[in-house]
């Protein structure tokens, strides 16, 4: 393969604070931006709050030339270096987006991906739907009829991981927030909280 991996940060173009760091090759880090990679969705939320006032991300390349196993390393670092907490990365970095491997519940999911489906179900995935048909399934899942109608992270947090680890979750989700709005991240000493920044 050679030496044609590198790592890579996206910056606020505005407060200068790094959100993401990865690991590509080619033209990797912009697929972001340009909408070719949706898997994360905290990402998504800082770019589209960027589109919305037209700017984009700044892109650096920390370090080039690397291999691939050696990207994977330096991604783990450089993401440690920032603290996971202050990006928008969904893991320590050096799985290559692979995030059940290390997951607690990785042999229930694995168990579930490896289950045969149904005959019915393979032809259903390959049955080409008309105009009709995809309008009668939007209306299916329009407003209260959506799973997901007025449910919010945390309802969905609690449900799935209980209150202790949506708390947690939650905390997290408004630190990352707290830092992309303000640049300033909520430290607390002695129990007592304060802004830093």
């Amino acid at each position: 393969m050679g030496n044609i991996f590198y790592i890579y940060e996206l910056i606020h173009p505005i407060l200068k604070v790094s959100f993401y760091v990865g690991k590509g090759k080619n033209d990797r880090m912009y697929d972001h931006y340009l909408g070719s990679n949706k898997s994360n969705k905290d990402v998504q939320f800082y770019l589209k709050e960027l589109q919305e006032q037209d700017l984009q991300p700044i892109y650096n390349k920390i370090e080039k030339n690397l291999t691939e196993q050696e990207a994977f390393k330096k991604e783990k670092e450089w993401i440690k270096f920032y603290g996971l907490n202050n990006l928008c990365n969904e893991s320590e970095g050096g799985c290559g987006g692979d995030l059940i491997s290390n997951h607690p519940r990785r042999s229930e999911i694995l168990n579930k991906m490896r289950k045969p489906r149904s005959e019915q179900a393979r032809k259903n995935m390959c049955v080409p739907r008309s105009k009709e048909h995809k309008k009668n399934i939007s209306i299916a899942t329009s407003g209260k009829n959506n799973p997901m109608y007025r449910k919010k992270f945390y309802d969905i947090w609690v449900e799935k991981y209980g209150i202790e680890e949506a708390n947690m979750r939650e905390n997290i989700r408004k630190d990352k927030l707290r830092i992309y709005r303000t640049g300033k991240k909520l430290i607390k000493e002695n129990n007592l909280e304060k802004i830093n920044g």
